[in-house]
């Protein structure tokens, strides 16, 4: 397993460069610290923001929506 994520051009960090982190323990404490995610996409209507569930296995983040 590598120790971190590859930066590609989806999930580079745009915005406050110097708290990124790619480093999988990081990212992976920080998600097991939590338990909602907002999620967002977009509809005709506009922008719409989603508070889901999650729980994540190895690399693989399961979001529960009814």
């Amino acid at each position: 397993m590598q120790e971190k994520y590859e930066i590609k051009k989806n999930n580079k960090i745009k915005q406050l460069k110097t708290k990124a982190n790619y480093d999988k323990k990081v990212v992976h404490a920080i998600l097991d610290a939590g338990l909602v995610a907002h999620i967002a996409f977009n509809q005709d209507q506009g922008p719409i923001v989603v508070p889901m569930l999650y729980g994540r296995e190895k690399d693989t983040i399961f979001l529960h929506g009814a």
